[in-house]
């Protein structure tokens, strides 16, 4: 453990785009068990506002989606 604890750096990987490949390439970063817990990954808007979807119900506009990406890393 660091001097400034587990949560001094984290990092945010935003997808750009809709590849497939970078898709998962995000996705095992996020589940990596030593990267994972210091980074967050977004995919892009279309991918995450799906997901969104399916699981509250609700529909999300640019504006969330652009807070859950700034805010990710600070507040997974």
């Amino acid at each position: 453990m660091s001097l400034y604890g587990p949560d001094a750096v984290s990092f945010q990987f935003a997808q750009v785009g809709d590849d497939l490949k970078a898709e998962a390439f995000l996705a095992s970063l996020d589940a990596h068990p030593k990267v994972g817990p210091l980074i967050d990954s977004t995919g892009n808007y279309e991918m995450e506002s799906a997901q969104f979807q399916r699981v509250s119900g609700a529909s999300m506009d640019p504006t969330l989606w652009l807070c859950k990406m700034l805010l990710g890393p600070i507040d997974s």
